[in-house]
């Protein structure tokens, strides 16, 4: 049980005392890093089957396209378990509870599991009305049912394996679950490969059924290290009410946070395909690459989650408003960085996931368009993970809410269906989103309120 006293994460008496903050960025990197990782492993596994889907056309994108915005809304349910189970276990490990920690993990497994095949269950009877509802044609949803099918099978695997790997990190122990979502993309290639082109030449089929086996695979895999380290030995996963409540408390808004960004998307989504198939399959390859842009933000936002939520149970607000702002100077150079480089190489970048000159022309434009909010979103994503780190998790949903449904979506409407500026149009909102939410949440935080509450609860 090595990690559980790793150096990413809170020293309490080395912090109390300011020793060791000339180490503080080593101490985030060294945490975000293999999140990033990860994010980039999780990414790759949709990424790669979409490069190998793109060899059959813009059918079969736009089709796996539609299907993997439901399945985002699927993944989008599971944040109340793994955002709940996070914070509490990064707040436990702080406050060096282990028995809570072993109650937190149990509880969170367990919703998550419920989770599963709660959203799975639909994706396997409703798979096709399901597509046709959020605008796609009939040609474009018998593509996407396949996906969603064979997905939805395989849910209950996905919900585990989100809530163990956000568990690990809470707990300072984000290598291991980077180095599991790496085999797994190794699974999903070598059996995608076969799979879709054969034999038995399976299409669609093959590629769902790829990433329900790796993701299976990684499930299993994290619910033994959990075992591992001795925290499932001693879990509980009958349902205790009270922590229960104790994780959805803290879930729950980052829960609503994620159904109303998902469910925004979906108005995206609608909005490319009233601009026809090529534009829609344009989008879903810009939204790909931009994601692969857009992992440090992930990953030092989750990273500033566990960090400042270890240094809340240790009762150390210095120490978490020192985090944060290393964490988001970090992420900010990293998104601008790759920004740039998106902004120079996007010929050659959407150039990997379809041959179609229309489809690449549109999709680098986009791709451009996008860059403009890296730097944004560095910011944002740090400074709402810190508040979700203190147990603040309601204020990045008014955030995301105030952005994305009174400034994103109106903005798109505005330039991309309104002027007529097509798929460039749709994407000048994502920047003014962007700078809007990380306004809301870097000020929330600054201001310290979660600080106040900490320090009442010490007295």
């Amino acid at each position: 049980m090595r990690w559980l006293g790793s150096s990413a994460g809170v020293a309490p008496k080395r912090a109390a005392t300011g020793a060791g903050n000339e180490n503080t960025g080593r101490v985030v990197d060294r945490l975000a890093w293999p999140i990033i990782a990860d994010g980039l492993f999780m990414t790759a596994l949709e990424l790669t089957n979409l490069a190998l889907l793109g060899r059959l056309g813009t059918t079969v994108i736009s089709g796996v396209g539609a299907a993997t915005q439901l399945i985002q809304l699927g993944i989008a349910t599971i944040t109340g378990a793994s955002v709940g189970g996070m914070v509490l276990a990064a707040q436990m490990r702080g406050a060096r509870d282990r028995e809570g920690q072993g109650r937190i993990v149990g509880q969170s497994l367990l919703l998550g599991l419920i989770i599963g095949i709660l959203f799975g269950l639909p994706a396997l009877v409703f798979a096709n009305p399901l597509l046709q509802l959020i605008g796609a044609n009939d040609a474009v949803a018998a593509q996407g049912m396949i996906y969603l099918q064979i997905t939805g099978f395989a849910f209950p695997a996905l919900a585990i394996m989100t809530v163990a790997a956000a568990i690990l990190r809470g707990l300072g122990n984000s290598r291991t679950p980077m180095l599991i979502t790496g085999l797994t993309n190794l699974i999903n290639i070598a059996v995608a490969a076969s799979l879709i082109f054969g034999p038995p030449q399976l299409g669609v089929a093959g590629a769902a059924t790829a990433a329900a086996i790796a993701r299976v695979a990684g499930a299993g895999l994290l619910l033994a290290t959990l075992w591992r380290s001795g925290l499932l030995r001693g879990a509980r996963f009958w349902p205790d009410l009270g922590a229960i409540r104790q994780v959805l408390r803290i879930g729950l808004p980052s829960l609503g946070e994620q159904l109303v960004l998902n469910f925004g998307l979906l108005g995206y989504g609608l909005m490319a395909l009233q601009l026809g198939t090529t534009v829609f399959a344009a989008q879903r390859v810009c939204l790909t690459l931009i994601g692969l842009a857009w992992m440090p933000a992930f990953g030092y936002g989750y990273g500033a989650t566990a960090l400042v939520g270890q240094a809340i149970g240790a009762m150390l607000p210095d120490r978490a408003r020192l985090l944060a702002r290393i964490a988001a100077t970090h992420a900010i150079a990293w998104m601008s960085g790759l920004a740039v480089v998106s902004f120079l190489i996007a010929e050659p970048l959407v150039g990997l996931f379809t041959e179609d000159p229309e489809v690449r022309s549109l999709a680098a434009t986009g791709l451009r368009v996008l860059c403009f909010g890296q730097p944004f979103w560095g910011l944002g994503q740090v400074y709402a993970g810190a508040l979700r780190g203190a147990g603040d998790t309601r204020f990045p949903l008014l955030a995301t809410t105030a952005g994305v449904w009174f400034v994103r979506l109106p903005t798109a409407w505005f330039f991309g269906l309104f002027l007529g500026w097509g798929l460039s149009g749709l994407f000048i909102s994502n920047s003014v989103d962007a700078a809007t939410r990380a306004a809301f949440v870097t000020y929330r935080f600054l201001r310290g309120r979660w600080r106040e509450r900490l320090t009442a609860r010490a007295a």
